[in-house]
């Protein structure tokens, strides 16, 4: 299955409007009017996919246009732009605000979390499921040569100010890619925090040191396969 965790940071206190209004039943026209446009056309693109499966087959590291490929410590891909028309990203984060959150505490993590979108009625937040459900699903498949089930993990997750989720694989049951669709502010920048860090391994295998940091960018998404490798926090 796949799993995103998605950093709609500071959200609470951050509650926008659709098109200046709070009424829900915005919700359906709006729907109807995004349909076939939510995703980036990159995914659509033959010549985009044959970049990204060509690089990351090879292992290859690219940046080109929106697509951004690491390949150490292990293989990492950002998407920029993810979603194609930014007023249905903002009544999605909207929507997902109004959510009720659990605060999570252990010695691994401390953050909030939504309960899971698929349970979620809220005709936005459908549409967004559908998609990542459907053509995002077929196509990380497809082009990462990774055979994936029916079973998607997803929910929404806030870090604010010394929160933190520490070193781990995402190894969870069957599990086979994870993803973040990152809706920080546009101007988030290093000094900010809440970056993705990357581990090399040691010669047992574990994780040894921070070899690479990624900074959150508004609207882009992040993903990678898990393995025993793919350390981070």
């Amino acid at each position: 299955g796949i799993e995103e965790m998605e950093e709609f940071r500071r959200l609470k206190n951050r509650r926008l409007d659709i098109l200046g209004s709070d009424d829900d039943s915005l919700d359906e026209p709006l729907v109807k009017r995004w349909r076939s446009s939510i995703i980036t056309e990159d995914l659509s693109s033959a010549s985009f996919e044959k970049i990204f499966q060509e690089n990351w087959s090879n292992n290859t590291p690219i940046k080109h246009d929106d697509l951004e490929l690491i390949t150490s410590p292990f293989k990492v891909c950002r998407i920029y732009n993810f979603i194609q028309n930014n007023d249905f990203l903002e009544a999605l984060k909207s929507s997902v605000a109004q959510l009720p959150a659990k605060r999570l505490v252990n010695d691994l993590y401390t953050y909030q979390q939504t309960i899971s979108l698929l349970d979620v009625d809220s005709d936005i937040i459908k549409q967004f499921v559908e998609v990542l459900s459907t053509k995002v699903k077929a196509w990380m498949s497809r082009t990462m040569n990774i055979e994936l089930n029916d079973t998607i993990s997803l929910s929404s997750a806030c870090y604010n100010k010394l929160d933190y989720l520490l070193c781990h694989d995402d190894q969870i049951d069957d599990r086979r890619i994870a993803f973040i669709l990152y809706v920080s502010p546009v101007t988030w920048d290093r000094e900010d925090g809440g970056t993705l860090d990357l581990f090399d391994v040691d010669e047992h295998g574990l994780p040894r040191n921070i070899t690479q940091s990624i900074v959150p960018v508004y609207n882009s998404m992040v993903f990678f396969e898990v393995t025993n490798e793919s350390y981070h926090q």
